[in-house]
Protein backbone atom coordinates (compact mmCIF):
# COMPACT_ATOMS: atom_id res chain seq x y z
CA UNK A 1 0.00 0.00 0.00
CA UNK A 2 2.71 2.40 -1.06
CA UNK A 3 1.49 5.80 -2.30
CA UNK A 4 -2.20 5.03 -2.55
CA UNK A 5 -5.03 7.56 -2.59
CA UNK A 6 -5.72 9.21 0.79
CA UNK A 7 -9.26 7.77 0.82
CA UNK A 8 -7.91 4.17 0.95
CA UNK A 9 -7.49 2.78 4.47
CA UNK A 10 -3.99 1.48 5.18
CA UNK A 11 -3.99 -2.27 5.97
CA UNK A 12 -1.14 -3.58 8.13
CA UNK A 13 -1.20 -7.05 6.54
CA UNK A 14 -0.12 -5.45 3.26
CA UNK A 15 3.22 -4.40 4.80
CA UNK A 16 5.32 -7.39 3.73
CA UNK A 17 9.03 -7.91 3.11
CA UNK A 18 10.63 -10.92 1.39
CA UNK A 19 14.06 -12.45 1.95
CA UNK A 20 15.33 -15.16 -0.41
CA UNK A 21 18.46 -17.25 -0.96
CA UNK A 22 19.12 -19.78 -3.67
CA UNK A 23 21.67 -22.17 -5.10
CA UNK A 24 22.30 -23.70 -8.52
CA UNK A 25 23.95 -27.10 -9.06
CA UNK A 26 25.14 -28.37 -12.45
CA UNK A 27 25.46 -32.20 -12.28
CA UNK A 28 26.10 -32.49 -16.04
CA UNK A 29 26.51 -30.06 -18.94
CA UNK A 30 23.31 -28.13 -19.85
CA UNK A 31 21.34 -29.40 -16.81
CA UNK A 32 20.83 -27.25 -13.71
CA UNK A 33 19.14 -28.13 -10.45
CA UNK A 34 17.93 -25.01 -8.69
CA UNK A 35 16.78 -24.54 -5.09
CA UNK A 36 15.48 -21.43 -3.34
CA UNK A 37 14.31 -20.74 0.19
CA UNK A 38 12.33 -17.59 0.85
CA UNK A 39 10.35 -16.15 3.71
CA UNK A 40 7.74 -13.41 3.59
CA UNK A 41 8.06 -11.34 6.76
CA UNK A 42 4.76 -9.97 8.00
CA UNK A 43 4.01 -7.75 10.96
CA UNK A 44 2.72 -9.29 14.18
CA UNK A 45 -0.02 -10.82 14.71
CA UNK A 46 0.29 -12.42 11.25
CA UNK A 47 2.35 -15.54 10.54
CA UNK A 48 5.43 -15.40 8.28
CA UNK A 49 5.27 -17.13 4.89
CA UNK A 50 8.18 -19.55 4.37
CA UNK A 51 8.59 -21.28 0.99
CA UNK A 52 10.96 -23.82 -0.56
CA UNK A 53 11.23 -24.06 -4.35
CA UNK A 54 13.01 -26.73 -6.41
CA UNK A 55 13.46 -26.87 -10.16
CA UNK A 56 15.34 -28.55 -12.99
CA UNK A 57 16.41 -26.56 -16.05
CA UNK A 58 17.81 -27.55 -19.43
CA UNK A 59 20.00 -24.87 -21.03
CA UNK A 60 21.17 -26.56 -24.24
CA UNK A 61 18.22 -25.69 -26.47
CA UNK A 62 19.72 -22.40 -27.74
CA UNK A 63 23.18 -23.73 -28.65
CA UNK A 64 24.40 -24.20 -32.21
Amino acid sequence: MYRTAPSIVRQEWCGRQRVAAGINYYPIKNIAIKAEYSVGLLKSPFNNEPALSLGIAYSGIFKR
